[in-house]
């Protein structure tokens, strides 16, 4: 589940985000899969909601709410979910804190759109020492979406790994209310550790 979050926090700030960044109109409603290395995840978006599906065994499901400032995980594997305040990281998903410095470097067409291209740098106003670099593509035809960036990361050795995100399959007007709610039959539990208790043996009584 850690890693999930990790994701979550990192990855998607810069390309959901982008609804405060762009001149034209994003899509309010659309669904995709992102690409993340080697993790693949399931997005929908509609209006300041967004759903979050890992599409790995314990079948991790993150949905955030800006209107009602809260974030659910849930498993569908388990059928239990957790509900929390929607934590300060990943406000920037929805608030009007988030800066960017973009410098254009030329048009490239990504899985059909027409994009322009940036050596984009990211901070928020509380926190101008906090950056991350990245190249990003912005899709002209979905209203300048940041449908994929790239950056490096450097381990505890300084070995450097070039990380890519990018959204596939985007389908507007793809997402229904019901991807936003916690489905009938699931059981509320206390803590994110208790979200998966039960998952493996579920997965081998199947």
């Amino acid at each position: 589940m850690k890693k999930a979050v990790v994701y979550l926090a990192v990855f998607l700030i810069p390309i959901l985000a982008s609804s405060t960044l762009a001149v034209a109109v994003l899509p309010e409603n659309f669904t995709a899969e992102m690409a993340i290395t080697d993790l693949t995840m399931s997005i929908a978006k509609m209006g300041t909601k967004t759903r979050i599906e890992t599409q790995n065994a314990q079948g991790l499901v993150t949905i955030l709410s800006a209107d009602e400032k809260k974030i659910i995980y849930l498993s569908t594997k388990t059928k239990k979910y957790v509900e929390e305040p929607l934590k300060t990281t990943l406000a920037p998903m929805y608030g009007n804190d988030l800066v960017v410095e973009k410098k254009p470097i030329g048009p490239q067409t990504i899985a059909g759109h027409k994009c322009e291209r940036y050596d984009a740098v990211f901070s928020r106003n509380d926190k101008p020492n906090e950056k991350l670099e990245a190249m990003i593509w912005e899709a002209v035809d979905l209203g300048n979406l940041i449908i994929r960036y790239e950056y490096e990361t450097k381990d505890s050795e300084g070995k450097s790994t070039i990380v890519t995100a990018q959204l596939r399959n985007i389908v507007t007007g793809g997402a229904k209310s019901s991807m936003f709610v916690v489905p009938k039959g699931y059981t509320k539990v206390a803590s994110l550790s208790e979200l998966t208790t039960g998952a493996s043996s579920s997965s081998k009584e199947k």
